[in-house]
């Protein structure tokens, strides 16, 4: 007997390179506003979009701040002209993301070869409704899926158990210990499966250092090592 019967991935930069493709909608977007990017521009907008996310994964604002937050904090920091209007820079900013929709090397594979052997799965992600869900199936990964948790639809975010509790319960309630949680993010992705006592496999590709007090119960580097772990009899 195979020791998980459900898989739950977070999206961006598990199965999707969000990376990449928010770099590619950034440069679009600031194109769109007609700014002449910089060397400096992205990584400043990347400080501002992690700092925004933490709040909203602390609690501490929702998603209607969080879209308008990011960009506001950006044009400050860049001197940008004040006039520019923060939500339309995410609106063309998400337009944009998804657009630039790429599977991550080896997730399709990853999907046939558990969908082959029976295995149920679904995404788990924090995100926006506007973006998430066009971009789950434009990748052509939507139809493997039992079903999709959106952050923004729910109104709350990885880690907080009251998420995993949505996803435990659009699951009809199977054992925990029968479902896995894969995720790139040790604080939201991993952090959250074990405060709600599900097992996961924390995706490293870059070999970060463990920020916790705890060792998930997988570390893996290539997203293709799920197969081993969830077809090992």
């Amino acid at each position: 007997m195979r020791k998980y019967e459900w898989v739950l991935f977070d999206a961006d930069d598990t199965l999707l390179n969000f990376s990449l493709a928010a770099r590619l909608a950034f440069s679009a977007m600031l194109s769109d506003f007609r700014i002449l990017e910089t060397e400096l521009h992205f990584p400043l907008y990347k400080s501002c979009n992690n700092e925004a996310w933490r709040a909203y994964e602390q609690g501490d604002i929702d998603a209607v701040a969080l879209r308008k937050k990011r960009f506001s904090d950006f044009k400050t920091k860049a001197g940008l002209r004040q006039d520019l209007d923060a939500l339309e820079m995410n609106k063309s900013y998400l337009e944009n993301l998804i657009k630039y929709t790429i599977p991550l090397k080896g997730a399709m594979e990853l999907l046939h070869a558990l969908a082959s052997q029976h295995i149920k799965m679904a995404v788990i992600t924090n995100g926006l409704k506007e973006v998430q869900r066009p971009r789950i199936q434009n990748s052509g990964m939507a139809p493997f899926f039992e079903f999709v948790v959106v952050s923004d639809e729910i109104g709350t975010a990885k880690p907080d158990p009251r998420f995993f509790a949505h996803a435990h319960a659009e699951m009809c309630f199977p054992d925990k210990q029968k479902v896995l949680v894969v995720g790139d993010s040790f604080t939201s992705d991993i952090m959250g499966a074990r405060n709600f006592d599900f097992p996961s496999c924390w995706f490293n590709p870059e070999s970060m250092p463990n920020p916790g007090d705890f060792c998930p119960d997988y570390e893996i580097r290539s997203i293709a090592k799920v197969q081993d772990i969830v077809l090992s009899e």
